[in-house]
């Protein structure tokens, strides 16, 4: 337990701190409220991520599966389960923070996930960017925004687009935030070649807005506008690209390098497991296509 400590307590006046904000200035944005709320939810998760550290690992993970996936009387046990579970100390921070959040946010069967404890490491910027994002909007509507707030707006709204990209449904949004970091944005006139069959495959494009015609052979196998991804498995082998791809009007990618990918994967693997299970349906999909 006492490694843990210095951390656990940290979290607790961290998710005290979000309860408040949340509780006392609402976003008045509905799609910024739920990202908020689902921030909230992340952060319970890895409490009960460094509770399963200090205490009975299935245990707790049991109760906080009871805990945000039930409601009435068999959540009212859970939360009793925890309270003998915890010793007085973690109980005076736990349970009142608990509470809260099931105030704030009624139970969703389903959703409770085990956490890892490299969750820990999701970056505090994230929400940073969600408050910087609201009060922006509030101040953009009296005339003026500082870059600092721009370039939050412009991460949020790159969250919320990658959110509907297929491949990055399942992820959430902390991460997604983080991953908004590492893409370029390109811009291409019609006629411009974005990559040629046999070159090597070292990036993942997803069209923003604009359309662009996949070719194989010289041949037309396909075409693409806003939320499509374009050569995902250049993340994986860096094996010469199976097809070209044109732009056929002005268009507006987003670039993620396999380098970046890499490293995002060796930082943060939860977010790799996620990518990987869904590049290996969305595989298995095509598969059955063919």
């Amino acid at each position: 337990t006492a490694p843990w400590l210095p951390i656990f307590q940290k979290h607790c006046h961290s998710i005290q701190w979000l309860l408040t904000i949340w509780e006392t200035s609402i976003p008045r944005d509905p799609f910024i409220a739920r990202l908020y709320q689902d921030h909230l939810r992340l952060r319970f998760e890895l409490l009960f991520g460094l509770l399963a550290l200090m205490y009975e690992r299935e245990k707790v993970f049991n109760i906080w599966r009871q805990v945000c996936g039930t409601q009435g009387t068999k959540q009212a046990n859970s939360m009793e389960l925890l309270e003998t579970m915890l010793n007085r100390h973690d109980q005076g921070l736990v349970l009142p923070l608990l509470n809260r959040f099931l105030l704030a946010e009624p139970a969703t069967p389903g959703r409770a996930d085990h956490s890892a404890p490299d969750e820990l490491l999701v970056a505090e910027k994230w929400l940073n960017r969600v408050v910087l994002y609201d009060g922006a909007n509030h101040e953009r509507e009296g005339g003026g925004m500082a870059a600092q707030e721009t370039n939050a707006f412009e991460i949020i709204s790159q969250v919320s687009f990658l959110s509907k990209v297929p491949l990055f449904q399942d992820v959430p949004a902390d991460y997604l935030a983080i991953m908004a970091e590492l893409f370029d944005t390109r811009v291409c006139l019609p006629g411009e070649i974005v990559f040629q069959q046999g070159d090597q495959g070292d990036a993942f494009f997803i069209v923003q807005s604009g359309l662009v015609a996949v070719t194989v052979q010289e041949k037309e196998v396909g075409r693409f506008g806003p939320g499509a991804g374009i050569g995902e498995m250049s993340l994986l082998d860096n094996e010469p690209r199976s097809a070209s791809c044109a732009v056929l009007e002005e268009t507006r990618l987003l670039r993620l390098s396999s380098r970046s990918f890499s490293h995002l994967l060796e930082t943060f693997p939860s977010i790799g497991t996620v990518l990987l299970r869904s590049m290996s349906q969305r595989l298995r999909a095509a598969e059955r296509k063919v």
